[in-house]
């Protein structure tokens, strides 16, 4: 979205194309490249028939806005873009950008419980930080939940639909066996 205002109005029109177990989603504020628009949506959808679960752990409300939390596809498990909530209430668990993260990793762990996987399952996060200062950090409570083979991984800088966010993450993860394609950067570089 071009502007946080439009948020409700674009999940009014959204809403109606996934009335029922809608898919996971990301919502962020930026500028687009071509100006006019005021919303761009990048999708990923998988053939007519193939299995398509929504994951949702017991005792977790479900989401007041038109996604799920996760929707396991074969061995593919994709998270919605987290924010600092607790699953149970949907209540906003306030503080710095270190607090929310861990919000944030509890609730991933917690959805990749009921998916039956862990943290390494993770093989892929994209980081929304509304402020660049807050890297590091994030990257610091991040990186206790990763303490080797972290995920591949984008970190941008953007506003964020609830005003009072400061950072949200959207994971994916893979029952596969994984491999790292490279095991230093230098490696990866050549």
């Amino acid at each position: 979205l071009t502007a946080a205002e439009d948020f409700q109005p674009m999940n009014a029109a959204y809403r109606a194309f996934f009335p029922v177990d809608p898919p996971t989603r990301t919502t962020v504020i930026i500028r687009l490249v071509v100006p006019e628009p005021r919303v761009e949506i990048s999708m990923v959808a998988v053939p007519a028939g193939t299995r398509r679960e929504i994951v949702h752990p017991q005792g977790w409300k479900r989401s007041p806005n038109p996604y799920s939390y996760a929707i396991r596809s074969g061995d593919t498990l994709f998270l919605a873009g987290l924010v600092s909530r607790r699953g149970a209430d949907n209540a906003f668990v306030a503080g710095d950008v270190r607090v929310q993260t861990r919000a944030i990793m509890e609730n991933a762990r917690e959805l990749l419980e009921a998916a039956g996987m862990t943290l390494a399952n993770i093989v892929s996060a994209r980081v929304y930080l509304t402020n660049a200062a807050d890297f590091a950090a994030m990257n610091d409570v991040y990186a206790e939940y990763f303490p080797s083979a972290p995920p591949a991984r984008a970190t941008v800088q953007c506003g964020l639909a609830g005003p009072e966010a400061v950072v949200e993450i959207t994971f994916i993860a893979s029952a596969a066996p994984r491999a790292a394609a490279c095991s230093t950067p230098a490696r990866c570089w050549r």
